[in-house]
């Protein structure tokens, strides 16, 4: 366990390894903790509330380019995301960093390739490309946790959406930024009136 701290540096490896085996981890010392909870042992509640968010922590150092992202990046993949990304919001922010550095990191090489390749030579360079097509059902997923939060933590949102705005063509962009700003509005006037958000 005391090497936890260490994966949320850049390394190269497969992102389906955090899933299949960092993912299950954190399940059961989630579950640990919840056990320990419902016996008022506070002190190791914290023990393992410490390690589950040491282990999210490490997501972001397996988002640099890993080479399954083709593979790894699944509907499978956001089932597993969305308990810490919509109900525990202390691991919002390291999944977010983690998302983030996945698009960061491939565009860096997306500007090294000449968008004027072949099809078949692109094709030794799948993930940059891959990336764009699940920019639309990733924009979903960041626009209902905005949403979601106080307006205080919008900005860890805001900065994951800007990256991925870079692969985004203006269709998939049009979408989220009409129901974002319908949201906003709706926000903002429910806030003048003094009534909540339904």
């Amino acid at each position: 366990m005391f090497l936890l701290p260490m994966l949320n540096q850049p390394h190269l490896s497969l992102l389906g390894h955090f899933v299949s085996y960092f993912v299950l981890m954190s399940e059961q010392m989630f579950n640990l903790q919840q056990n320990a909870d419902s016996e008022g042992r506070q002190s190791e509640v914290k023990v393992w509330s410490v390690l589950v968010t040491q282990i999210w922590t490490g997501f972001a150092g397996y988002c640099h380019v890993p080479s399954d992202t083709k593979t790894a990046l699944t509907l499978a993949f956001l089932q597993l995301l969305s308990p810490p990304l919509y109900s525990q919001p202390d691991l919002q922010p390291p999944v977010l960093r983690g998302l983030k550095a996945l698009i960061e990191s491939n565009k860096i090489i997306a500007s090294q390739l000449n968008t004027d390749m072949e099809e078949s030579s692109r094709s030794s360079f799948p993930e940059p490309y891959f990336l764009k097509t699940q920019v639309e059902s990733w924009f979903a997923v960041f626009f209902n946790i905005f949403g979601s939060m106080d307006r205080d933590n919008h900005g860890m949102v805001d900065d994951v959406i800007s990256v991925w705005v870079g692969l985004a063509e203006k269709q998939d962009i049009a979408k989220p930024i009409t129901r974002l700003s319908t949201f906003s509005n709706k926000a903002s006037n429910n806030q003048t009136m003094g009534t909540p958000l339904q």
